[in-house]
């Protein structure tokens, strides 16, 4: 079996983004600004009590509220019923509760090797596939997606001159760690670390427009990464030309054919002819019927 060979070919991009940072450092209000800017039906699966609401004076946008268990499998049809209702920008708010809140994969984890009598290396073996299903339907999501995610955090002492002129310290919480699954972030195509100053640095990314970016996300960051999004063909283009490379060897097999015989032989080793494709038949067998009436 041979593998497809073409010509790489940028193509327009739905945004995977990953906001993650410490309670207060304004992942919500940041996957906003993001959103309104990426497009105007916007959505967000809400894990965090409703606080999204709280933000509802910076865009129009809808909620579904979501309660327990948080099941990798629940986000998963939640983003599929987004899709199917036709919203431009999906913000799941926030990835950490499929993880280790109430329901989540590391609950039910334990909650398999509990009643099922296995260990914990086993169990793991039943939950990860929800797992990988989840990370699956965001990155291939027809919607922009925009998630957020808390990190462990840690205290640090922090050197700071007091109103009369001395050096003192004081604790400052950092994040350390997103509390998801090690290796999420690799997943994305543009992570932001957000820290509590709200300034945004992009840990990893595949834009290279965000090379260096520590900035707070902005309407400006908004647009900017809409264009970058927004290069290249589109994905229908990109099937059109895609069918169209594949007619190729089919016309250069047809014109060695001579007669009807092997003509309707060969139609027959098709399982799906496109009107494209029947279009090419019609034409050799006029070919062949004319060429014999010589």
């Amino acid at each position: 079996m041979g593998f497809k060979i073409e010509k790489a070919q940028r193509k327009k991009l739905k945004s995977r983004i990953l906001l993650q940072g410490v309670s207060g450092s304004g992942k919500t209000y940041s996957a906003l600004v993001l959103a309104r800017s990426l497009g105007k039906k916007i959505i967000v699966i809400d894990t965090e009590d409703n606080s999204a609401c709280l933000y509802e004076n910076l865009c129009d946008f809808d909620v579904i509220n979501m309660q327990p268990p948080y099941s990798p499998n629940n986000l998963v049809m939640a983003i599929s019923q987004c899709e199917s209702e036709g919203y431009d920008v999906i913000v799941v708010d926030s990835l950490t509760a499929f993880w280790a809140m109430t329901g989540g994969a590391l609950e039910m984890v334990n909650k398999t090797a509990n009643t099922q009598g296995k260990n914990s290396y086993t169990a793991w073996g039943d939950i990860t596939p929800l797992q990988n299903k989840m990370i699956d339907k965001i990155l291939h999501c027809k919607s922009h997606i925009i998630c957020t995610a808390r990190v462990k955090t840690d205290y640090v002492m922090e050197d700071y001159v007091s109103a009369s002129g001395k050096t003192c310290q004081r604790p400052v919480k950092v994040g350390l760690k997103t509390i998801q699954r090690e290796g999420l972030e690799y997943e994305f195509t543009i992570v932001f670390d957000i820290d509590r100053h709200h300034i945004a640095t992009v840990d990893k990314t595949r834009a290279d427009i965000f090379d260096g970016f520590s900035e707070t996300i902005t309407d400006e960051v908004g647009k900017k990464l809409l264009n970058w999004l927004d290069k290249g063909i589109s994905q229908d283009q990109g099937q059109e030309q895609e069918q169209e490379q594949d007619l190729t060897p089919i016309a250069e097999k047809l014109i060695t054919i001579k007669t009807i015989d092997e003509l309707t032989k060969y139609f027959g080793e098709f399982e799906e002819v496109t009107p494209e494709i029947k279009q090419l038949f019609t034409s050799r067998k006029k070919a062949i019927l004319k060429e014999g009436e010589k």
